[in-house]
């Protein structure tokens, strides 16, 4: 049976070049995946007629897409921000730092949680508003508190264990397209930003420490943090596990803490829209440094891979 897929890229990230080499590629490995892209909500009026005549699956890569197709499968974001991926991660056994929403009543005890808690909005990306706070402090915020900016004005605050992952903060971020992974980035704080934290205990009353280590905007000398690519097979298999728990969002951005002290990992967030970096300002900026994210494992030819397979699964 021949099926159509469709790949809708909308964001400001990304460029037409990788999705239309994508669709190429889908074209090439699988005669029977009659493979679009749907750019910038637009779809040629030839591709919106055959989705009336064969099984379609549209692959929504952005959750702020105001495309709809004419019939068949949508993999796309599952919405609800945070607390609903916590939720789903959790009920599937993935290892999360311990975690909840900030009430009114709430109220953490130091001996459960440790000394130090991260706080950040449920609603929050790249970091804004992701803070450290002594755990006995934690307090309800109403969000009209919150500076005009802050994410908190506009959902929850959580609450998070603290995971030491060294003298300065450390992360990973793993792409993956329905479970492959695509890419993997290493990201450090900066050392000159801040004196080096030896252990949790150095925190010390009144020290403001940050902790996000994601990449903002597309200077690279404007950035926080320094990046290499990472190659480390158990991150690469927990960015799978955790595709596995959303099995139908297209692209997840796994954001991964590995303890300094015991090498455990844990997964702070996951991302399901507008994760592929590779392209847009800051994909070339990091080309500039010299990270070649595309010929890390083969991008382009595994998310051609992996739409076709997943057409063929959810196309109807």
């Amino acid at each position: 049976m021949t099926l159509n897929a469709i790949v809708v890229a909308n964001h400001e990230a990304y460029r037409k070049p990788d999705f239309l080499k994508i669709v190429a590629e889908m074209w090439r490995l699988a005669p029977d995946v009659r493979s679009y892209v749907a750019w910038k909500d637009c779809l040629a009026p030839r591709a919106q007629a055959a989705q009336l005549l064969r099984p379609t699956l549209s692959i929504m890569l952005s959750s702020s897409s105001r495309y709809w197709p004419l019939r068949g499968a949508v993999a796309r974001s599952s919405g609800g921000g945070k607390i609903s991926s916590y939720e789903r991660m959790q009920a599937a056994g993935l290892p999360l730092p311990q975690w909840t929403e900030i009430r009114p009543d709430t109220r953490l005890d130091p001996a459960e949680w440790g000394d130090w808690v991260v706080l950040k909005p449920a609603l929050g990306k790249r970091g804004q508003g992701v803070v450290i706070a002594r755990t006995e402090t934690v307090r309800y915020q109403p969000p009209e508190s919150f500076p005009a900016e802050h994410a908190g004005r506009e959902g929850p605050m959580l609450a998070q264990r603290f995971i030491y992952t060294g003298p300065w903060p450390v992360h990973y971020r793993v792409t993956t397209c329905f479970g492959r992974p695509l890419f993997c980035f290493r990201y450090e704080m900066k050392h000159e930003l801040q004196p080096s934290l030896p252990d949790v205990a150095a925190f010390g009353d009144g020290l403001q420490r940050g902790i996000a280590t994601s990449p903002r905007g597309a200077d690279v000398h404007a950035f926080t943090c320094d990046a290499v690519l990472a190659f480390d097979e158990d991150l690469l298999a927990l960015g799978r596990q955790v595709h596995a728990a959303l099995p139908d969002v297209p692209m997840l951005g796994t954001d991964v803490l590995r303890d300094a002290r015991d090498g455990s990992l844990h997964v702070a967030e996951v991302n399901q829209s507008s994760v592929w970096g590779l392209s847009g300002a800051r994909g070339e900026a990091w080309a500039a440094l010299g990270l070649d994210g595309y010929g890390q494992f083969g991008a382009i030819r595994i998310a051609a891979e992996a739409m076709v397979e997943a057409t063929r699964r959810l196309a109807r």
